[in-house]
């Protein structure tokens, strides 16, 4: 809930520092009845008792991250010839790579990101055009030059308030890469299942999955994100029902803006860094990626097969039948499919090719054709988007492409020699207040201008993104 409507009393309760007070307390409370029931010693509770709790900036520091898009194309890169049972439905269904599952998340992540880009884009308007929006006390020119001067573009029309079309639009972008975040999530949470046992998110040193079962590993960031996904796509209908107002304006849209609009770009921005923080540490265990591909004794190259005995002369119809009463057999009793295979083959009548069947057999058949799917996940169609910084000057748009691999300006926080190659040492005031703000449209242009090539030391892209906040880093330029 936003401050504004927060009395102190109920905001201290619930505090990120208060949980963590009441976490504390619960834990010496057992702590002090386990001293006197004999099954800890006591002098173990006083030093318990004694340790501070962690602070919320503690907690926060522990879990920094760097760009979601660069972390799913770099792990993706390194798992390219990493195997792996791809499954439908929950079942396997043909061999696959971790790095193609993986490239298919970093690929919906850079949508989402350039949807909140377009979004910022359509929500960057104002207006200053009187009570209904008919000019009665202000001159179009006033309204014009503001706007310009505050980087937004004066609505086409307006009544007392501008069109929420613009910011439900925003807050869907802002939901679909919450969702996307979470797809990645539930991705891990499958794998972490101890029948899996294929993925494993980051475990620290003295972390505890479970107060009563030591040995318990729980995904509980990728299970975080899964639920905070839901908030995000519940502030989408409270939104856009702020479309439709009475007239020229009621209030309705005001109380739900106050809140959905910070919360869902705060929680967004957590759950973007949640996810790249969950896969920058990820285990990713590739001998039982190999061993779960081989646990069916075959069943995972029925495709194959089936293909390769219609093009040996049999019907598709009765290829598949035989194909199809082999898979069962092996499903039921375990029997390897090959050898299932053989045997319904015999009854059949029909004679199998070893040799051929041996090669459609191979896991590594079924992905050799993938290498221009990761020729474009190092390409621009992902990754050509720094994250870099604009300033506006009566609608004129002056830029720098940072020339670094990557570059965080989540936190504002830029070196001295940084700043004076971006330029910020020289903007004008108002226009680094500017930059912290966010209000802004953006635009990608190639780099034609050699001066400004010449002073980042780069002929790659100049990148005018709206630095905002939430989402506003990009992928690395190749």
């Amino acid at each position: 809930m936003i401050e504004r409507y927060t009395r102190p009393g109920m905001g201290r309760i619930w505090s990120e520092a208060h949980k963590y007070e009441l976490w504390c307390r619960v834990e010496i409370l057992v702590l002090e009845a386990h001293a006197s029931a004999g099954t800890v010693p006591a002098d173990a509770v006083a030093p318990v008792r004694a340790a501070p709790p962690p602070t919320p900036a503690a907690v926060a520091a522990a879990e920094a991250v760097t760009d979601l898009v660069a972390v799913l194309r770099d792990h993706a890169l390194a798992h390219q010839g990493t195997l792996r049972a791809g499954r439908t439905h929950g079942i396997h269904a043909e061999p696959d790579l971790w790095g193609h599952r993986v490239a298919d998340f970093a690929f919906a992540v850079a949508r989402c990101r350039d949807r909140l880009r377009r979004a910022r884009e359509a929500v960057a308007v104002g207006k200053l055009s009187g009570p209904v929006g008919t000019y009665s006390n202000i001159d179009p020119a006033i309204e014009a030059q503001v706007m310009a001067e505050l980087g937004l573009r004066p609505a086409p029309v307006a009544t007392q308030v501008v069109f929420r079309d613009g910011i439900a639009e925003w807050v869907s972008a802002l939901a679909m890469l919450a969702t996307a975040c979470e797809a990645v999530a539930l991705e891990v949470r499958h794998g972490q299942r101890t029948e899996v046992a294929e993925l494993a998110e980051p475990f620290s040193a003295g972390q505890k999955g479970s107060s009563a079962m030591p040995h318990k590993r729980n995904p509980i960031r990728s299970e975080r994100i899964c639920g905070l996904a839901r908030v995000v796509r519940g502030y989408i209908t409270a939104v856009m029902e702020g479309m439709a107002l009475w007239h020229e304006r009621d209030i309705s849209h005001s109380s739900v803006e106050r809140v959905a609009l910070p919360d869902a770009a705060v929680v967004t921005d957590y759950l973007v860094h949640l996810t790249a923080s969950v896969i920058r540490g990820l285990t990713v265990n590739t001998a039982r990626m190999r061993a779960n591909l081989d646990s069916t004794g075959g069943l995972i190259y029925t495709s194959s097969v089936l293909l390769e005995l219609v093009r040996a002369g049999m019907s598709r119809e009765n290829a598949y039948t035989l194909v199809q009463a082999a898979a069962m057999t092996a499903w039921d009793t375990g029997t390897g499919f090959r050898e299932a295979l053989r045997k319904e083959a015999t009854a059949a009548g029909q004679v199998l090719d070893e040799a051929r069947l041996d090669e459609v057999c191979r896991p590594e058949r079924f992905i050799e054709r993938l290498g221009p799917v990761f020729a474009r996940l190092q390409g621009p169609g992902l990754s050509c988007f720094l994250a870099g910084v604009t300033w506006h000057d009566r609608g004129w748009e002056q830029g720098v492409n940072v020339g670094f691999d990557r570059f965080d300006v989540n936190r504002m926080t830029v070196p001295g020699a940084v700043a004076t190659r971006l330029g910020i040492a020289a903007m004008p005031r108002r226009h680094r207040s500017r930059w912290d703000t966010g209000l802004r449209a953006h635009a990608a242009v190639p780099c034609r201008d050699s001066q400004r090539a010449a002073h980042t030391g780069s002929a790659r892209y100049i990148i005018w993104p709206s630095v905002g906040p939430t989402f506003t880093q990009g992928a690395a330029c190749p």
